[in-house]
């Protein structure tokens, strides 16, 4: 019979495990398998670089709480042992639960409940063959532009077309419609597989690739080397550094989170600012929970936009906000509160992309400045995310404005790997076919398809791809 101390152990492992899994449901509902192995594989950087709330709340929660928990537990034990035993019942409740068969079993239907509750599984009966491989398509210029045209590609967090059905009477995204410059926008931007969170949105829009695990999950030579990201991927920044545009990466987070940093330094970003590089340049600047406010970070694009402008050489300014961060966003200290619930950090951030946005097509100059906002994926476990878990028509908001360039989008529907041949056509580069990596561009006419028309794409995506592998390795 074990001793008091390792049955409260035991108790409180499996009530860790227990609470682990219903704080992870309710703070990010359910994820993609490779979302969560992606960040486990960096869960000692992420620990360091994360939401400092978040981290307490998980060691209140799934830590401090179950403490409590296993000592109650051995309380109802020990009472009813009590009751057995003056009436003489032979049975022992204690023997029973603390063998080692059932603490195996218990860790057993406490994994499968954490899996099922939080953890979205790929279809096992799709054909098992490396697509990726099959769906790739290495980017080809055929021609680059001789006038090239300025970049300012912004990553709105979390930012969805689809929030706005939620709230029609309070015009969330009026303040993006541009009228002026005459933007165009695909009514249906879908989010695949491997996607769906920040830095796999980046690399799936900028390098046309899905993001998925690598090192101790997928065999023993990926990831040996930790200063390249996906190195032999060709990337949107790569391209553009190749015909000799400059690359300037602006957010307001962490640069070092979920290796952001390596995927920006490996494909051709000269200049990276992050949390870390504001705090540097200013000491005294006000921080939230997950980083610099979403106002500072465009007043330092703005600084840093006709600072490149004065350079006379193409540049390509890259910005990620912040402010509609689950769960609840971050409200930049210049904005109003006006409902005081997640639509003030989505008006906040519509204002201030609208602000910035109207700057950089005043002071462009004689050279053109092609502008796409695009978010970076869909809303995550926000306040108002119950109300979109049924949606089936969900969309992430996405528009491109040009100067004297008449965009016609040749489809209704794109996805993240559509945007990197996009936004090269929209820059006049002419692509092989249109496509790069897994993407085809939404932009002129093209002998391409997007793979978004593909039966079971998320399900084929997620089965095991040595071609993706090779990406990372010397």
């Amino acid at each position: 019979m074990p001793s008091l101390l390792i049955k409260y152990v035991m108790t409180y492992a499996v009530f860790v495990l227990l609470s682990t899994a219903q704080w992870f449901h309710r703070k990010f509902h359910k994820v993609e398998l490779d979302q969560f192995l992606y960040h486990l594989e960096r869960s000692s950087e992420n620990v360091i670089k994360a939401d400092f709330p978040l981290i307490n709340s998980a060691i209140k929660n799934c830590l401090l709480a179950p403490l409590v928990y296993a000592l109650l537990f051995l309380c109802f034990v020990f009472i009813a042992e009590r009751i057995l035993k003056k009436l003489s019942h032979p049975f022992s409740l204690s023997a029973t639960l603390y063998s080692p068969v059932s603490i195996v079993i218990s860790i057993a239907l406490g994994v499968i409940y954490f899996l099922n509750l939080n953890i979205q599984l790929a279809n096992p009966f799709v054909e098992n063959r490396d697509w990726v491989a099959h769906f790739y398509a290495e980017p080809k210029v055929l021609s680059a532009p001789d006038k090239k045209r300025n970049l300012v590609l912004i990553y709105a967090e979390s930012m969805e077309s689809s929030l706005e059905s939620l709230y029609p009477n309070d015009h969330l995204y009026d303040s993006l419609s541009f009228k002026s410059h005459a933007p165009v926008s695909f009514s249906s931007f879908q989010q695949l597989t491997d996607t769906g969170w920040t830095i796999a949105g980046m690399t799936s829009s900028q390098c046309g690739i899905p993001l998925k695990p690598v090192g101790i999950f997928n065999g023993d030579n990926i990831g040996e080397s930790t200063n390249k990201f996906m190195p032999n991927a060709k990337c949107l920044g790569d391209v553009l550094k190749d015909y000799g545009y400059k690359n300037v990466f602006i957010g307001g987070a962490s640069s070092d989170y979920s290796g952001k940093n390596l995927f920006l330094e490996t494909h051709g970003y000269g200049e990276i600012y992050g949390r870390s590089e504001f705090k540097k340049m200013n000491s005294e600047i006000a921080l939230n929970a997950w980083g610099v406010n979403d106002d500072e970070l465009f007043k330092f694009a703005k600084e840093k936009f006709l600072k490149l402008k004065a350079e006379n050489n193409p540049f390509n300014l890259t910005l990620l906000t912040i402010g509609m961060h689950f769960p609840d966003g971050f409200l930049s200290p210049s904005c109003p509160s006006r409902y005081s619930d997640y639509r003030d950090p989505i008006l906040c951030t519509s204002f201030l992309i609208k602000d910035f946005v109207d700057f950089v097509k005043a002071n462009e100059g004689a050279v053109d400045t092609d502008i796409v906002i695009v978010g970076d994926h869909l809303t995550m476990k926000a306040s108002i995310s119950k109300a979109l878990e049924h949606k089936t028509d969900r969309s992430i908001f996405n528009l491109f404005i040009s100067r004297d360039k008449d965009e016609i989008p040749n489809r209704a529907q794109i996805n993240h790997f559509d945007l990197f041949p996009t936004i090269l056509t929209q820059l006049n580069f002419d692509l092989k076919d249109g496509r790069a990596g897994l993407g085809c561009s939404g932009f002129d006419q093209v002998n391409c398809s997007s793979v978004s028309t593909v039966d079971q794409i998320n399900d084929k995506l997620h089965k095991y791809s040595s071609f993706y592998e090779s990406l990372w390795t010397h």
